[in-house]
Parts: structure tokens; sequence; C-alpha cells
């Protein structure tokens, strides 16, 4: 049986010129949802604070912070991590049918994006924006797919002073090898 993401629904239509905050706890049924959706071992504790305001016509811009405690596998010895996520975001979403949400410029199957414009804002239907699929994608970003263990990423360092650099210079040892056969030039 496949279990959906838990829902909080934020009413578009309520929004006008004051912004609706809302505050986000899972509950505990909540986390191995969460897991499975963001491909870890386990969620210990997911929150989030939204600040929703309107955003141009009929538009909604949500501003906030996710929060997460997630066990991840090492990605070289597979022993569990524990690791704390956090990620500020900004997601902007239009209504169906708006004007922004036109589709970008498709040349040869390629889409054409401007670096230089505002990303495409999200479209919601029904005026309604399910708070938490929001916090399980900017989640998704801010994790490491292949954490690992500090004590695994530190290179060894060597102190030892008798430890010689010797430079590869390949006409001196050249030069060696000539004198060492006893070769002559030819006349």
């Amino acid at each position: 049986m496949k279990q959906e993401l838990p829902e909080f629904w934020l009413n578009t239509s309520k929004i006008s010129r004051t912004a609706v905050n809302s505050s986000l706890e899972a509950d505990p049924a909540s986390l191995s949802v969460f897991a499975k959706a963001l491909d870890v071992d386990e969620v210990l504790a997911a929150t989030a604070e939204i600040e929703a305001s309107a955003w141009h016509s009929g538009g909604v811009a949500l501003i906030g912070e996710v929060n997460a405690d997630v066990v991840q596998s090492c990605a070289v010895t597979l022993e569990p991590i524990q690791t704390k996520v956090s990620q500020e975001f900004r997601r902007n979403f239009v209504p169906e049918g708006h004007l922004l949400a036109q589709i970008p410029d498709i040349v040869d199957g390629e889409i054409i994006l401007d670096p230089k414009e505002d990303e495409t804002p999200d479209v919601y239907s029904s005026n309604r924006i399910n708070l938490w699929a929001v916090v399980i994608e900017e989640l998704v970003l801010a994790i490491d797919p292949f954490i690992r263990r500090d004590e695994i990423c530190k290179p060894e360092i060597v102190e030892d002073s008798a430890v010689e650099i010797r430079h590869h210079r390949p006409f001196a040892d050249l030069k060696t090898l000539i004198t060492e056969k006893n070769y002559k030039k030819p006349e």
C-alpha cells in the first residue's frame, strides 16, 4: 500500500496584502513517509517556517526555512550518519492559466532559459498549495546524496622530516644513465 505525503494546504484565496505565516512539524507517523520521499534511512524530525504573501496578480510567494534531522548511509562505509539539514528558500506560484505560467521556449527539443530572468514560477490549481510537498522538494535539494564520515574525507598528512621530495629531471637522469654505461658519442 502506497503511503501518501502528509498534507497541509495553504488556501491561496485568503492571502491578501498581509502575509500568512505557517509553522509545520511532522508527526511521527509521517516521518517514515518522508524518509522514503527523501531516499534516506530515517527522518528523526522535520519542521518548516513558511511565510506566504501575494506576488504579482494572483500569484503567491513562499519564503521560509526547512529543517530536518536525517539518518543516511555513508557513501563509503555504509555506516549510518545523523545530520541536520537546514535550507532557506523562496518559491513563487501562479494559478493555472496565469500569464507567468507560460512554458519556456523549446528549440530542437531543448528548453531555452535566460539565466538573467527570474525562475519560472510553479503552477497551482484549485486555489491551494500543499506546503508539505514544497518542504519535501526543498529538503531533497538540501540533502547531500553522497555523504561521507568526516574522518574518511581528511587526507593523511605526513610530518616526517626524513621524507625527501625528489623532483623529476629527465635530462639529468639521462646524463647519469649515459655515464653509468660508459656510452661514447659516435665520432
